[in-house]
């Protein structure tokens, strides 16, 4: 779906047939399938609580938003709302109007009101969820008003982002999640001030998290959609499989046709994180598009009736560095850490050259991004560890903090995808030069997820993944947000980045905005919180006769608009 609105186990090839052919439960007839490889599976099918890209993927088709923003006319096309309206006010406050369409259903028939907006925003509030991904945004909404059938939503201070993530907001179904009405009683300012509930209200909040927490989940029952599709199978280690609906509301809208004008029926998205056995499966015709290719890959893509399409990414992969760890602390140490890598040879030996360093929180590709760094430099490293009074020890360099002399021996959590390994591999051997011991542990996200929301972890390879508008740093680096459910996973907590993190989410000029986003790109050069590794350049594989749909924004492609060409 275009637009500016927000948006990361093998699967055996003979087994494929647990989630398409071999299952008949579906009693619409699907003629147009399209069969999809990603590396890893969904955490949850729950926009207020996924966490992963294929997640939010998936859940475009599943989950429409409030409005998307037409970039060619310049204005916010309704989607689930009949009229959408943002009003600036002369105090740089803005509110926001909105009326639901009228004839927008649930996949289950019932309307989509109001109220699921107001329960979702509330909800997104709950301190009781197990991601607390929206509600760093939710919470700069003031008020929330609803008079007869219109929402209010005001701002009384600007937001660098506000326009697109209410715009992009995805309202669940209220009635499936609180059946019996029991938000109702609680009011949107009292979600705000959470520490003022009393305890019942308190309990009420947890008993509906329960539910909520699973909502979305593999083997939780079916999921009710606002969109085209939804979720007919899903095997863990296998496939997720959706349907389109046989009666969807938005083909009955003229206005909304064009959006949702593509013509396949059933999506898959088969697992396959091992790139090789991806590409046998390409080969061999089990699925239609493969993502994450690399370049040397294009020849047999193309010989096996395919073709090779680059897309945006806004990735840039980064090593978080726990704060609350003794040695990693130290700004010098990530100094050094960071000079000891080789950056162009992991763009050569991972990427076949296909890519740029990542120096900080912005993506080279950004019109606001400022190079500021030192590059590689493995003889300032050493003098760095040196000028500590670091020194090696039985092969191990060993670090003095607080007269004591720590081994610089790491362990370095890594998802299960082949590259996020070779990642890790690599900076072994870069690290092993000057002394430094890293243990490598691989299993998927949700497997280490606690202990990084717990900080008992030393380093985690993660992938920090962004859009073609503009950057809020906030939720993933102030240090309000190193608690359990929050991004900050590093639990960095540097005063500097604080405040040009507070003042540039409330800046709405751009050229004010772009001196703090060179302001905060210049500090974290100077400290270093994180290792930021490669910026790689993307492309995928497709099967020829798969009319494409291509967008500006991640994933490069609208499955809504996607047509076969036979």
């Amino acid at each position: 779906m275009n637009g500016r609105h927000l948006l990361f186990v093998f699967a055996f090839l003979s087994a494929l047939c647990l989630t398409s052919a071999c299952q008949n439960e579906d009693s619409f007839e699907h003629t147009n399938s399209l069969r999809i490889q990603v590396s890893n599976p969904p955490d949850i099918l729950n926009p207020i609580l996924s966490r992963t890209d294929v997640s939010r993927q998936i859940e475009t088709l599943m989950y429409l938003p409030l409005a998307i923003y037409n970039g060619d006319e310049n204005q916010w096309i309704p989607v689930l709302t009949k009229h959408y309206e943002v009003e600036s006010l002369n105090d740089g406050g803005v509110i926001y109007r909105m009326t639901m369409h009228p004839d927008a259903r649930w996949s289950d028939g019932e309307l989509i009101k109001i109220d699921d907006v107001l329960f979702t925003l509330k909800m997104s509030l709950n301190p009781y969820l197990e991601s607390h991904s929206w509600a760093a945004y939710v919470e700069l909404i003031d008020t929330v008003r609803v008079i007869q059938d219109e929402m209010i939503i005001k701002m009384n201070d600007p937001y660098i982002l506000a326009d697109e993530f209410i715009a992009s907001f995805q309202p669940l179904p209220k009635h499936v999640l609180d059946p019996d009405g029991v938000m109702d009683d609680l009011s949107f300012l009292e979600m705000k001030n959470m520490s003022s509930l009393d305890p019942e209200k308190r309990e009420i909040l947890k008993q509906l998290s329960v539910f909520f927490n699973d909502y979305g989940k593999v083997n939780q029952g079916s999921i009710v959609v606002s969109g085209p599709y939804m979720v007919s199978s899903w095997s863990t280690d296998q496939a997720l499989r959706l349907r389109r609906l046989e009666s969807f509301w938005g083909d009955m809208d003229s206005q909304l046709e064009e959006l949702f004008s593509g013509g396949i029926d059933t999506i898959q998205y088969v697992f396959i994180s091992d790139l090789q056995n991806a590409l046998n499966a390409f080969a061999n015709g089990h699925i239609d598009l493969i993502q994450s290719l690399t370049e040397k890959d294009s020849g047999l893509i193309m010989n096996s009736g395919g073709e090779i399409i680059p897309v945006p990414t806004y990735q840039m992969f980064y090593i978080s560095l726990n704060h609350r760890k003794p040695l990693l602390e130290q700004r010098r140490i990530r100094r050094g850490l960071s000079l000891m890598i080789d950056r162009k040879d992991m763009i050569q030996k991972l990427f076949h050259g296909k890519g740029q360093r990542a120096e900080g929180p912005i993506h080279p590709e950004k019109s606001y991004f400022t190079s500021f760094s030192d590059g590689f430099d493995p003889e300032k490293a050493l003098a760095i560890f040196e000028e500590m009074g670091c020194e090696r020890r039985a092969g191990v360099l060993h670090c003095p903090i607080k007269q004591e002399m720590i081994p610089m021996r790491f362990h370095l959590w890594t998802t299960q995808s082949s590259l996020s390994r070779q990642v890790a591999t690599l900076l072994k051997s870069y690290w092993r030069k000057a002394g430094i011991d890293l243990i490598i542990q691989s299993a998927d996200f949700r497997t280490f997820l606690p202990e990084l929301q717990n900080k008992t972890f030393d380093m985690a390879a993660l992938a920090l993944r962004q859009n073609n508008i503009l950057d809020d740093p906030y939720p993933l680096w102030h240090s309000s947000q190193s608690g359990q459910t929050g991004k900050n996973y590093q639990g960095m907590a540097i005063d500097s980045v604080d405040a040009i993190l507070e003042e540039l989410r409330r800046s709405v000029d751009p050229e004010s905005q772009n001196i703090l986003y060179k302001k905060l790109q210049e500090q974290f050069y100077l400290e270093e919180p994180v290792l930021f590794l490669v910026a790689p350049h993307d492309v995928i594989g497709v099967n020829a006769q798969v009319d494409l749909y291509r967008i500006k924004e991640k994933p490069g492609f609208d499955l809504l608009r996607t047509k076969w060409k036979r």
